[in-house]
């Protein structure tokens, strides 16, 4: 069964399939490839890679032989903290 990408907007069937970052769908995590996390954080391939390399981005989970993908949970908590940073007000 091929779940249809969480970051598209070409979701299809099942309510909670197409809501897949959404808690209404408890325990689902999906994998997210380096393409659709490209389009979900603005971040160019190796600038992606050099966050994660800082710490500063979450890291990839090797799925099979050469291919790695993020959970689509920690995509949605590091942009939660980036919202939550712009919201805080300076140190003086």
């Amino acid at each position: 069964m091929e779940l249809p990408s969480p970051l598209s907007s070409t979701s299809k069937n099942s309510s909670c399939e197409a809501r897949a970052f959404s808690v209404d769908c408890p325990g689902l995590d999906p994998f997210v490839g380096i393409k659709e996390v490209q389009r979900f954080s603005d971040l160019c391939k190796s600038e992606i890679y050099k966050q994660v390399k800082a710490g500063t981005f979450p890291s990839p989970v090797p799925i099979a032989k050469g291919r790695v993908a993020w959970l689509a949970s920690e995509l949605i908590e590091w942009q939660r903290v980036r919202v939550a940073a712009r919201k805080e007000p300076a140190a003086a």
